[in-house]
């Protein structure tokens, strides 16, 4: 199984809704959606673009609103919906009740939290995710969240992790290419877990766990490799800017496949009709369609 934790934005909207549409296997795949509003038309827009079952997070929730998603999930009308829970929420709600998804975040993990984890194991829900959030490295906060991990007895866990910043240190005219530090964490996170639990790989796709703040626009796609992450660009999108060549120069690589995804058909087309296409908005749905297809390939 595979988790992407995506925010409820236009970009991602149109990855998830292209793979349906371009018709990938989503079988082993579940978004993980940090949701806008609590209400039914928040809910409404995710099912637009995409049917499946959806886990909302409600990380940027106060608790008032996490009660009305609560409510608006009783109707059958949302039965494919489940909430992915903060564990602060669990602490100060005390009971499991009928919650299946906790999120910890690295920010509540201290030694208190260590402690109460220990004596409270049957106050969480069995499905766990681990959120690293932004990581630099393979072994960014692997020692954090060492003792979490040796508490997860028989519990499902979630390594969610993403390694794309929100600045790279290059011109917009260079390309730049980043390993995919997630999986070499979940590989570490493996050899530390218990033997009794189940790990599933998650990631922030080819968007970064960091919100971004502005700035200008660059001409360029976030292409994901086996190993790799590949940022094909071509300077500030302004006046005659040229994405037609970024879209070649990312066709001419040797394992492109316009049959693949969505995200590799329109680069495609883009060549074929040799004509600009799209917006910044657009270019973000290709590299994370492409990278959640590369990913569902890897399971």
């Amino acid at each position: 199984m595979y988790y992407a934790t995506l925010r409820q934005k236009q970009g991602e909207c149109r990855a998830l809704k292209a793979l349906v549409e371009f018709k990938n296997d989503i079988s082993q795949f579940v978004p993980n959606i940090i949701i806008k509003d609590a209400n039914q038309e928040s809910l409404d827009e995710i099912r637009k673009s995409y049917k499946g079952f959806v886990l909302l997070d409600v990380r940027d929730f106060e608790p008032e609103d996490i009660v009305l998603l609560e409510e608006l999930l009783e109707n059958d009308l949302n039965k494919d919906f489940e909430i992915m829970y903060p564990v602060e929420y669990i602490l100060n709600n005390n009971g499991k009740e009928d919650k299946k998804y906790v999120r910890i975040d690295e920010s509540v993990v201290n030694s208190f939290f260590i402690k109460w984890l220990n004596e409270n194991q049957s106050s969480l829900p069995n499905r766990v995710m681990l959120d690293f959030k932004f990581i630099d490295s393979e072994s960014s906060k692997i020692s954090k969240f060492k003792p979490v991990l040796e508490s997860l007895k028989k519990h499902e866990i979630i390594i969610m992790s993403g390694a794309v910043p929100q600045n790279i240190p290059v011109s917009s005219e260079e390309n730049y290419t980043l390993r995919r530090f997630e999986k070499d964490l979940f590989k570490m996170v493996e050899d530390l877990a218990p033997n009794n639990s189940t790990l599933y790989f998650g990631d922030y796709t080819s968007v970064s766990p960091i919100l971004s703040t502005g700035g200008r626009a660059i001409v360029q796609i976030k292409y994901t490799f086996k190993d790799n992450y590949w940022f094909v660009r071509n300077g500030l999108r302004r006046g005659n800017y040229d994405f037609v060549a970024v879209c070649k120069e990312i066709s001419n690589t040797p394992n492109f496949d316009q049959q693949n995804c969505w995200g590799d058909s329109f680069i495609q087309s883009v060549v074929d009709e040799n004509v600009n296409k799209g917006n910044p908005s657009v270019w973000t749905s290709i590299g994370i369609n492409k990278h959640i297809v590369t990913c569902l390939n890897e399971i």
